[in-house]
C-alpha cells in the first residue's frame, strides 16, 4: 500500500518572503481558508449580492436577468447605445434582483460595488442603463429578456 505523502495528489504552499511553506487549507478550528487567509465564510459573504445598488422602472412588462459590469473611466455608450465606450476593460460582478411587478425592479450586489456610493441612473435605451458616480467608477447594467 502507498504511503500517507503519496496519497495526496498536491500539497498547497504559500510564499513567505523568499521561500514556499506549507499550506494547509484547514486552522485548527476546521474552517477552510482561502489562499489570502480568509475563511470561506467571510469570502462567501464578500461575493454575495446582498446590498441594494439601485431600483429600475423598465417598463418592458417582463421579469428580466441582470447582466452588471463594473468599468473605470467609461464616457457613455459605445456605438449605437450599445455599451460603455473608451477606459479600461469591463468586469462582471454578481448580483441578483427583485420585481415589485413585471415593469420594476430592485437590483443587488456584492458590498464593494455597494460602498462606491449612491449612483446617478442615465436610461440608454429600455435594456440598458448605466450608473456613474461622483469618481472615475461607471457601472453598466443590461436587462436579458428572454421573450
Amino acid at each position: 500500500m502507498a504511503n500517507q505523502a503519496e496519497l495526496i495528489p498536491f500539497v498547497m504552499r504559500v510564499r513567505v518572503g523568499d521561500e514556499y511553506i506549507p499550506h494547509a487549507p484547514l486552522t485548527t478550528a476546521s474552517q477552510v481558508l482561502m489562499p489570502d487567509d480568509t475563511t470561506l465564510e467571510d469570502y462567501i459573504a464578500m461575493t454575495e449580492p446582498s446590498e441594494l445598488l439601485c431600483q429600475i422602472q423598465h417598463n418592458l412588462n417582463g421579469y428580466p436577468n441582470v447582466l452588471l459590469l463594473e468599468g473605470r473611466y467609461t464616457a457613455g455608450t459605445g456605438g449605437a447605445g450599445d455599451g460603455p465606450a473608451g477606459g479600461e476593460e469591463l468586469t462582471q460582478y454578481p448580483c441578483r434582483q427583485t420585481y415589485q411587478d413585471a415593469n420594476n425592479l430592485t437590483v443587488f450586489t456584492v458590498k464593494k460595488l455597494a460602498e462606491l456610493g449612491t449612483p446617478t441612473i442615465n436610461k440608454i435605451s429600455d435594456y440598458v442603463y448605466t450608473l456613474t458616480y461622483s469618481g472615475a467608477d461607471s457601472l453598466y447594467i443590461k436587462l436579458l429578456l428572454n421573450i
